[in-house]
């Protein structure tokens, strides 16, 4: 499911395969190195961020800790090896 609240979004009860894309993020002309989640995990999971489409180019991924449940939020942090800038469709 995905939630909009103004400016947060929130994607909730994920399974393997499944994608969200955020249309139109404006990532500057400085291109960013890094992006922060906050998630929660009983297990281990991979965030990967892709421009252009579910398959497209990878960006960076996020090995998320487990944070204890569900209902256990914390902000974790990744790289973009591949950074981009201008405007872009990005998947998760």
């Amino acid at each position: 499911a995905v939630f909009s609240d103004g400016p947060v979004s929130g994607v909730n009860f994920t399974a393997a395969g499944e994608w969200v894309r955020f249309r139109s993020i404006d990532l500057g002309s400085v291109a960013p190195y890094g992006f922060r989640a906050n998630v929660a995990a009983a297990a281990g999971a991979t965030i990967q961020v892709r421009a252009g489409g579910p398959g497209g180019h990878l960006l960076g991924t996020l090995a998320v800790a487990a944070t204890g449940g569900a209902g256990t939020y914390t902000a974790q942090a990744g790289l973009l090896d591949a950074p981009l800038t201008g405007v872009q469709d990005i998947y998760l």
